[in-house]
């Protein structure tokens, strides 16, 4: 009976099944992420409550926003019969296109309340340009 659960588990952590564990393990390890445009800028905000900052990269290559983070927890712990030492890893990777008018130089992130938040300002040539009208009288 137990080599038939032990399949049955098998079968369903299988990637290819619908429902299965491996599928929701992987989309919960990927934060949910919100993009806003404003006049100015594109806004990227993540929801990633349990992150390191310091375990962030975020990088522009080939017109793609690349965020990327690692972390580690080690601990050792031994008992009579159990060894663990990784008791914790936790990764994930998203990329985002960018469009053409972007100033790449300008971008910014920052850390608060749970949220990673990136700034990717436009290019000053993609802002709106107001124009002011003037009177003849």
């Amino acid at each position: 009976m137990s080599n038939f659960i032990t399949l049955m588990d098998q079968l369903m952590d299988d990637p290819f099944f619908p429902s299965s564990p491996a599928i929701r393990r992987r989309m919960s390890t990927v934060p949910a992420v919100n993009v806003d445009e404003t006049d100015t800028s594109f806004i990227v905000s993540m929801a990633a409550s349990d992150i390191k900052p310091e375990n962030v990269d975020i990088e522009v290559s080939d017109k793609t926003l690349i965020i990327k983070y690692q972390d580690e927890e080690k601990r050792e712990e031994t008992s009579k019969n159990l060894r663990q030492e990784f008791v914790r890893f936790s990764s994930f990777e998203r990329s985002f296109t960018l469009p053409k008018n972007i100033d790449a130089d300008g971008i910014a992130a920052d850390y608060a309340k749970g949220i990673l938040k990136i700034t990717v300002p436009k290019s000053p040539e993609a802002q709106p340009k107001k124009v002011k009208v003037s009177s003849a009288e």
